[in-house]
């Protein structure tokens, strides 16, 4: 993982791999964790004349659609990370001999489940592939989670690569801390339902 020290370092390095990817004629999927982020990624695109496609917010059949091709040669696709779910990019022959789908994430979510359904976009099925990861100390899970003088300090050390494979391990604890509380909350949801279930079929 590249792990950036603000926003602004992060966009701009997401950018640099996209122009640098782009170049070789692969197709790239951009994952963004808001509809707002995809939204100003495209933006900043656009400005420098590169072409995309935004999916976000459509009809499940229009989001399928546009996931299906977003394995075309030459083809950016930028889309919140839950869109387009359970639909194959396809990939022809051309685009596999060239390295196959270029997948970047941008940010991680509190359930690591969404963060491996981006991964497994790339290199399915034996297919070529490649997935990166551009990340930020300003990213969500670290802003909740992290103290900001911890956060502040990790900015100061990422200039040296023990740094870097510090902040890298600190983002990690903080998702897998964020994780394990997202999967505390869903199974006390469950809990809640069979309770609900149970009392309102003896009220019968």
């Amino acid at each position: 993982s590249d792990v950036c020290s603000s926003d602004l370092e992060k966009w701009k390095l997401v950018i640099q791999d996209i122009e640098e990817v782009h170049a070789s004629g692969r197709p790239i999927l951009v994952g963004t964790r808001t509809i707002k982020e995809s939204e100003e990624l495209t933006e900043l695109l656009e400005k420098k004349g590169v072409e995309c496609i935004l999916l976000n917010a459509l009809h499940h059949q229009e989001e399928a659609d546009i996931i299906a091709i977003a394995g075309e040669r030459g083809r950016i696709t930028v889309a919140t990370n839950m869109a387009g779910r359970g639909t194959d990019i396809l990939l022809d022959k051309e685009v596999i001999e060239s390295g196959g789908l270029h997948v970047i994430s941008t940010q991680r979510h509190e359930s690591l489940r969404v963060d491996l359904q981006l991964f497994g976009r790339a290199a399915r099925q034996g297919q070529p592939g490649t997935v990166r990861e551009i990340l930020s100390i300003d990213d969500i899970v670290m802003e909740n989670l992290c103290p900001s003088y911890l956060r502040d300090f990790l900015t100061k050390i990422l200039k040296s690569k023990l740094g870097r494979i510090l902040v890298s391990a600190v983002y990690n604890h903080y998702q897998r801390y964020a994780d394990k509380q997202s999967s505390n909350i869903r199974a006390k949801i469950l809990e809640k339902d069979f309770s609900l279930n149970e009392m309102l079929s003896f009220s019968k």
